[in-house]
C-alpha cells in the first residue's frame, strides 16, 4: 500500500444517500407573446397588443421550432425590427424581462453587435445585446435625471462559442429597480470575472436610489434592430427569438431558476464528480479503543454520512460519519453511528463482513488502484486490492457496540 503514503486521491465513503408554488404570480405578467399562435401578436399585453410597424405580423410562412421544439418561434435579421408600444407593456421603474436566444448564423466571439431587447423613449434607452468586443453580453440603462443629469449603467456577462452554438437555446432574464440591475444567463447569476476583457459583472447595485420615469405615450420596445452593415454590424445576422415576458417587478432568483427549468431541466449533476477530500497530517495520537473521542480527532476532517434503512416494517434513519486525518506511518479512520448494530456476525477476517451492519470505503489512488474496506461492530476487517481479498493491508480496527450507537476506529499501515 506504498502508493497510499504519496496519495489520497478519491475516497468515496459507501453509503445509499436519502433526503428526509408558482415561479410567479400571472397579475405580475404585463407583456406576454409566444409566436405559438404563428403570429407577433401578444398573448398578453397590458398595453396594446400588436405590432407597430413589423412587416410580416402573420408567421404561417415563416416558421422556426421554438425553444425545447415547442411549437413556434420567430427569427429577425439585422434588416428587422419587431416593436411594439411601450405604455402598458413596459414599465421603466422597475420590472423583469425574460426572453429566450438562439444564434442561427453567428457566435458570440465574432467582434460584432447583435441586438436582442431594447426599451426606448426620450431620455430613456434600455438595451440587452451582445457587445462587440467578443463574447460579451450587456444589459445597459441610460436615463436622464430630473436635473437632465444623464446616467449609464450595466451589468455583463461572458458567454462562449463552445456553449453557444448555432441553433441553441438559452434564455436571458434581466432584473431592475431603482437600488440596482441583474443579468441572469440561463436561469443564474454568471460567476463574477473582472481586471480583463470580457468581463463579468452580472449585479450592479447603485450608490443612491434612482428614480427612473414612468413610460411615454410615444415609448417603445422592440425585439433586434435594423443596422447597417459596416465593421461592428452585419444586417446578414439572424437570431431566433421566442418566450418574451415582461414583469411589472423584479423576479427573484428563485422564480427566475424555476421558470427556465420549466422549458429546460437544470443540467446540474449530468456530469458526476467523483467525491474528493483532503486528509489533513496530524500528530495528535488517539487511543485506539473504538471510541471516537471528539478531542483525539479534532482534527481530522468529518465526513457526514446520511443512510436511510428499514427494520421491523418501520422506516429508520441514522447519523453516520466518518473522521480522517494520518501522520507519517498510518491513515487513521474513525467511525461512528448513531443506530445500534443489530447483525455482527462475521468474527474472521476477509469473512463476509459486508453482510453485517457495516462501514464501508474505497480509495483510489492516481494510477487505478482500487482499496477497498469494510468493517464491522466486532472490529473485524474484511480488505481488498482490486478486488482480490488476499492482499492484506495490515489495517487494525477496535470496535465499541452500544445500546443505540457504535463506533470504531481503524489504523491502516501507509507501508503495507
Amino acid at each position: 500500500m506504498n502508493r497510499l503514503k504519496r496519495y489520497f486521491a478519491t475516497l468515496a465513503l459507501c453509503a445509499a444517500g436519502c433526503s428526509t408554488g408558482a415561479a410567479d404570480d400571472a397579475s405580475d405578467l404585463l407583456f406576454d407573446v409566444t409566436f405559438d399562435q404563428y403570429q407577433v401578436r401578444a398573448d398578453k399585453a397590458g398595453g396594446k397588443s400588436g405590432t407597430l410597424s413589423f412587416a410580416s405580423p402573420d408567421l404561417q410562412l415563416r416558421m422556426w421550432k421554438g425553444v425545447k421544439n415547442k411549437k413556434n418561434a420567430i427569427t429577425l435579421s439585422g434588416s428587422e425590427v419587431l416593436d411594439y408600444g411601450m405604455k402598458g407593456n413596459f414599465d421603466p421603474r422597475q420590472g423583469t424581462v425574460s426572453f429566450w436566444v438562439s444564434p442561427v448564423n453567428w457566435k458570440p466571439s465574432e467582434p460584432v453587435f447583435q441586438r436582442f431587447f431594447t426599451a426606448y423613449q426620450p431620455g430613456f434607452v434600455f438595451m440587452v445585446y451582445k457587445y462587440h468586443v467578443p463574447n460579451q453580453l450587456l444589459f445597459y440603462i441610460q436615463f436622464r435625471d430630473k436635473n437632465r443629469k444623464q446616467h449609464v449603467y450595466t451589468a455583463s456577462a461572458i458567454v462562449q462559442d463552445s456553449d453557444w452554438t448555432l441553433n441553441k437555446w438559452h434564455k436571458l432574464d434581466v432584473t431592475w429597480d431603482s437600488k440596482g440591475m441583474k443579468l441572469y444567463v440561463d436561469g443564474v447569476l454568471p460567476k463574477v470575472v473582472t481586471g480583463r476583457s470580457p468581463h463579468s459583472i452580472p449585479s450592479t447595485i447603485f450608490k443612491t436610489p434612482l428614480t427612473f420615469p414612468a413610460a411615454a405615450a410615444n415609448g417603445k420596445i422592440f425585439l433586434s434592430e435594423k443596422v447597417a452593415n459596416g465593421k461592428l454590424f452585419k444586417r446578414e445576422s439572424i437570431t431566433a427569438f421566442d418566450e418574451l415576458k415582461i414583469y411589472n417587478r423584479p423576479l427573484t432568483a428563485e422564480e427566475i431558476k424555476k421558470n427556465t427549468e420549466l422549458i429546460i431541466p437544470t443540467r446540474f449533476g449530468e456530469k458526476q464528480e467523483k467525491p474528493m477530500i483532503n486528509i489533513p497530517r496530524s500528530t495528535a495520537a488517539i487511543v485506539h479503543d473504538g471510541n471516537v473521542d471528539p478531542a483525539e480527532w479534532r482534527d481530522a476532517v468529518m465526513v457526514p454520512i446520511r443512510k436511510p434503512f428499514e427494520l421491523n416494517a418501520s422506516n429508520r434513519s441514522s447519523f453516520n460519519c466518518a473522521y480522517l486525518k494520518r501522520n507519517d506511518n498510518h491513515l487513521l479512520i474513525g467511525l461512528k453511528s448513531s443506530s445500534e448494530a443489530f447483525l455482527t456476525k462475521e468474527k474472521k477476517h476477509d469473512g463476509h463482513v459486508y453482510s453485517d451492519d457495516n462501514f464501508e470505503f474505497h480509495l483510489v489512488s492516481p494510477d487505478g488502484k482500487k482499496y477497498q474496506f469494510v468493517v464491522n461492530s466486532a472490529g473485524v476487517v474484511f480488505d481488498s486490492l482490486n478486488r482480490k481479498k488476499t492482499w492484506n493491508s495490515g489495517a487494525v480496527c477496535k470496535a465499541v457496540s452500544k445500546k443505540g450507537s457504535w463506533s470504531a476506529e481503524l489504523v491502516i499501515p501507509l507501508t503495507s
